[in-house]
């Protein structure tokens, strides 16, 4: 079974109070987990809101999501927005 993750999910590492939990499931899942285009989009906004070295500290973590996620980063397009549907 493969995972698609959403924002929320993908975001808790690198937020101030992650869930520990939601952390942690990503990791043992990692090789079938998958996420889309628009996630990594509303991450670069999010990252883009921060200011100083919070935003320096969030962008080199987005960047290392996105080289581990290679490949693995899905177009949305309608056939993604039905599995997300």
């Amino acid at each position: 079974m493969s995972w698609l993750l959403d924002t929320d999910v993908i975001r808790q590492p690198a937020k101030r109070h992650g869930d520990a939990r939601v952390i942690g499931w990503p990791e043992e899942e990692r090789d079938r987990c998958y996420t889309r285009a628009v996630v990594i989009a509303q991450l670069a906004y999010w990252v883009r809101t921060k200011e100083g070295r919070q935003r320096r500290v969030l962008q080199s973590w987005l960047t290392r999501l996105v080289n581990a996620l290679a490949g693995r980063i899905h177009g949305f397009n309608i056939a993604v927005a039905h599995v997300v549907g």
